[in-house]
């Protein structure tokens, strides 16, 4: 049944996307696809050019085929998707968040791999809510969250898809400018197919009011939309805190945790060497990411990492480590953002 549905879908995206696109080229060039086709399959009844124009109008289709499905699954799943509310505990390494559903009497707790979620350096993000939604009870894990799915993140994809759209217009033209130039050249041989795709694709824009410069400017403006959309409508949207914080977590307070992993910062270098070729170099860096659990605080185990430089302070990077294998706890203290900074013992 799934899969049935997923083939649905795509035909609701696909079919309704090639009977606009073949109405955009038969306004504009007066021949349908299908003509463009067979146009193209007889090589020796047509001028020579590059095949790998129209393939790349085809790639830049698929593409926005591709995120126009985001689309479609956004409304198919506030359709009848089942929306379920789960708490955040932090992440235990630094794509895998920790969730609980409150009231759940066995306080199982999930482990989400989640790549728009990293690691949590406050404590003000643990034991907030989180909706997450997903198409049937059959599916394991937590599915998408909502705000995945949000108005905000439909109007991304938009943005996202005029990316590739608008480019792929003047790809089409690049196309089915030589088969006019071709169909034309008895009736009106100085007809502006004849010039270079980009003369002639200004020249046709200018028929409908607009300009190659236009033609740019607003995919130029789709780029910023789509990278300001990016960040206002995020992908991962944190509710309301389902408990309050403890009083143990208060600036200037010193509480203790268990340092569970130490992970090292790696910085890259570039180096081009005189054929031209790009070599990257990787080095350790003085800082680390140390990710600490915390018991007996909140309701349950969360997790919270903490940035620290290593540069002179070699006891206390092998004190981590110590206690990393030993499970030992060590202090912290609470700094003013709600994260915190390990003390030497």
């Amino acid at each position: 049944m799934d899969t049935l549905l997923t083939v649905l879908r795509w035909a609701i995206i696909v079919i309704p996307a090639l009977y606009l696109l073949n109405s955009y080229v038969k306004k504009l060039y007066r021949f349908s696809l299908l003509q463009h086709l067979a146009w193209l399959a007889k090589p020796s009844g047509r001028q020579p050019m590059d095949v790998g124009v129209p393939v790349f109008s085809f790639i830049l289709f698929l593409i926005c085929i591709f995120f126009a499905s985001y689309i479609t699954d956004g409304l198919y799943m506030k359709a009848i998707g089942k929306t379920q509310e789960y708490v955040y505990l932090g992440n235990s390494t630094a794509f895998n968040a920790r969730f609980y559903q409150q009231g759940d009497n066995s306080d199982k707790v999930i482990v989400n791999f989640s790549p728009n979620l990293q690691y949590n350096f406050s404590f003000d993000d643990i034991e907030r809510n989180q909706l997450f939604i997903k198409n049937s009870d059959d599916n394991s894990g937590l599915g998408d969250t909502v705000s995945q799915y949000s108005a905000g993140r439909i109007f991304s994809f938009i943005f996202t898809i005029l990316i590739f759209l608008l480019p792929m217009l003047g790809t089409l033209h690049a196309s089915f400018g030589p088969m006019c130039a071709q169909k034309l050249a008895e009736t009106n041989p100085n007809n502006f197919y004849r010039y270079d795709w980009n003369v002639s694709f200004d020249q046709q824009l200018k028929q409908h009011h607009f300009s190659l410069s236009l033609w740019a400017l607003a995919w130029i403006l789709s780029i910023i939309l789509m990278i300001y959309s990016q960040g206002a409508f995020p992908r991962q949207q944190f509710g309301e805190r389902v408990t309050p914080l403890p009083h143990q977590v208060t600036p200037g307070n010193t509480i203790e945790g268990v340092p569970l992993s130490i992970k090292v910062i790696e910085s890259k270098t570039t180096t081009n060497s005189s054929s031209g070729s790009t070599r990257y170099d990787y080095y350790e860096t003085s800082q680390r990411n140390v990710t600490f659990t915390f018991e007996n605080i909140f309701s349950q185990t969360v997790f919270v990492t903490t940035n620290i430089d290593v540069e002179g302070k070699p006891e206390l990077e092998e004190l981590i480590y110590n206690n990393i294998q030993k499970h030992k706890k060590m202090p912290v203290v609470i700094t003013e953002s709600l994260g915190f900074e390990p003390l030497d013992e």
